[in-house]
């Protein structure tokens, strides 16, 4: 396989890397520490992380997913089979993370984000924070599963 492809796939790994690490940390630690926080410290918090998470992974999370895709058409191109599933599978779960957080995360987010401007508690804050955290262990699962994936084909290639 040729440098376009270690150098994507690298950037790739980096990237989701960075995102993998964030939802491991989030179902593994914030989940439960959250649980000891009263609902006003609990929405100020959520809301305060989710303003600056947003702002600042989407670079990383974009750019792993873009790297991921083009190595996939990179393998693609290239005819290297095993490579090409291995992106392939990277890629899909990538995209399939992406549809959670789209779905589930992101209006979340927004409305613990305003409330949080606001310095207001939102009376469902318990609610959204379990719905929030209902598909932290699948995130990260997605994310494991991406990096994996890539990692054995930047050895592939």
């Amino acid at each position: 396989m040729g440098t376009a492809h270690v150098i994507l796939t690298a950037i790739a790994i980096m990237g989701t890397a960075v995102i993998y690490g964030s939802d491991t940390f989030a179902a593994t630690v914030l989940r439960p520490a959250l649980t000891h926080l009263d609902d006003r410290a609990l929405g100020a918090v959520s809301g305060f992380i989710h303003l600056y998470g947003d702002k600042r992974l989407v670079i990383p999370g974009i750019g792993g997913t873009v790297a991921a895709g083009a190595a996939t058409l990179v393998a693609i191109m290239q005819g290297d089979r095993e490579t090409i599933v291995l992106d392939s599978v990277a890629l899909t779960a990538l995209l399939a993370w992406l549809g959670i957080y789209l779905r589930i995360n992101a209006p979340i987010n927004r409305a613990m984000i305003e409330a949080a401007l606001r310095g207001e508690t939102l009376d469902a804050i318990r609610m959204l924070q379990r719905k929030w955290e209902s598909v932290s262990i699948p995130r990260a699962t997605l994310q494991a599963v991406a990096v994996g994936c890539l990692f054995a084909a930047a050895v592939a290639s």
